[in-house]
C-alpha cells in the first residue's frame, strides 16, 4: 500500500534540484528537501535511506529556528527522518521517526496532536521527489506507568513522538511486500534500523 498524492498549501516550502560539487565524472544529482519542525528550534534531525546500489546514505542537520534542509541523492528512492528532542541524548527514547502519514489519512490532511496520539499505525518513508517538503510537529510524551515500572531499568519517563502535518506522500518500508503500515505506540514510531530506500 502506498500513500500518494500531490502536496499543496502548507506542505510545500519549495524544492530544488541541485548537484553537489564533487570530482568530474562523480557528480550526483540531489534534491533539496526543506524541513520545518515546530516546538523544536535547535533540534537535530537525521535522514537515512538505502540507494539503488544497496549502499547506506545518511545526513544529519541541526535546525535553526526550527528550519533546515536535507540534500537527498536521487539514487535514494525514499528515506526516513528522525528527530532528537529533549535532554535524553544517547537513550533509546531520545528520538523518534517522523510519521509521514497515519493510516487512513489523505495526503495534505492536517494532523492534530490528538489525532496523532490516537493513531495506531502509519508510514515513515518519504519519496525523494520534487515539490515536497516536511512540516512536522514533535512532542515529549509521558510514558504510561505499569506494575514494576519503578524497578525496571528500561523504563523512561518520557519518549518522543513526531509526525508530519499536513500528511505527506509515503511509501511502505523495505521488505514489506504487503505494503502494511508500521504499528505505533500512541502515535509514535521509535527509531530503528534503516527501513526506507531501495530493496537492492
Amino acid at each position: 500500500m502506498s500513500v500518494r498524492g500531490s502536496v499543496t498549501g502548507m506542505g510545500v516550502l519549495g524544492l530544488a534540484l541541485v548537484t553537489l560539487p564533487v570530482s568530474p565524472g562523480q557528480a550526483e544529482s540531489t534534491v533539496e528537501v526543506p524541513i520545518q519542525v515546530s516546538n523544536c528550534s535547535s533540534c537535530e534531525v537525521f535522514a537515512q535511506g538505502i540507494d539503488e546500489s544497496g549502499d547506506f546514505w545518511d545526513q544529519a542537520v541541526r535546525l535553526r529556528n526550527g528550519v533546515g534542509a536535507f540534500q537527498v541523492p536521487v539514487s535514494v528512492p525514499d528515506f526516513q527522518v528522525s528527530v532528537q528532542k529533549g535532554r535524553y541524548f544517547g537513550y533509546d527514547n531520545s528520538s523518534a521517526l517522523i510519521v509521514m502519514a497515519y493510516r487512513g489519512e489523505a495526503v495534505g490532511s492536517p494532523i492534530s496532536n490528538r489525532r496523532s496520539r490516537t493513531s495506531k499505525a502509519g508510514f515513515v518513508c518519504l519519496p525523494t521527489t520534487e515539490g515536497v517538503s516536511i512540516r512536522a510537529k514533535v512532542r515529549l510524551v509521558k510514558t504510561p506507568k505499569y506494575p514494576g515500572w519503578r524497578t525496571d531499568p528500561l523504563f523512561k519517563r518520557k519518549y518522543v513522538r513526531a509526525w508530519a502535518s499536513p500528511t505527506l506522500p509515503s511509501e511502505p518500508s523495505r521488505g514489506n511486500p504487503q505494503g502494511l503500515p508500521l504499528s505505533t505506540k500512541k502515535g509514535a514510531i521509535a527509531v530503528q534500523n534503516v527501513i526506507c530506500g531501495s530493496n537492492a
